[in-house]
This record gives C-alpha cells, structure tokens and sequence, in this order.
C-alpha cells in the first residue's frame, strides 16, 4: 500500500501523503562528514529520529497533530 494519493487537479498532479514522516535524510557530524547514519523528520513538529525508529517509538513534541 502506497502512503501517496496523487488526484489531478486543474491539470496538475496533486500529491498528498499519510507517512508522518519525511525522509530518510543522511545524517552529518559537526565537521560536516557523513555518519553513516540516516534520520527522518516529522512533518508536523520537525522532531527528528533515526530512520529505523518505529513511528510509534517517537515523541513528538507538544502540539503536535501526530502526538
């Protein structure tokens, strides 16, 4: 199952998603190297995590519509 819905719309393709996440992204240290590690950001707060977090592992911060 895809976590996009795409509909045309004044013909233009309109995509939305239900993934709380965007991402993965590759994480850099302070140096600006790579870690080797990848992280995903919540699209509602911005709380970022590793990629292999379990969504239902993260907490999102107050206010959040995902929370």
């Amino acid at each position: 199952m895809s976590v996009y819905e795409t509909r045309v719309q004044d013909d233009c393709d309109v995509s939305k998603t239900t993934d709380v996440f965007e991402g993965p992204f590759p994480e850099y240290d302070r140096y600006g190297n790579l870690t080797g590690e990848h992280y995903k950001r919540c699209r509602s707060c911005g709380r970022e995590v590793l990629e292999d977090t379990p969504a239902e592992a993260v907490a999102h911060k107050a206010g959040c519509r995902f929370e």
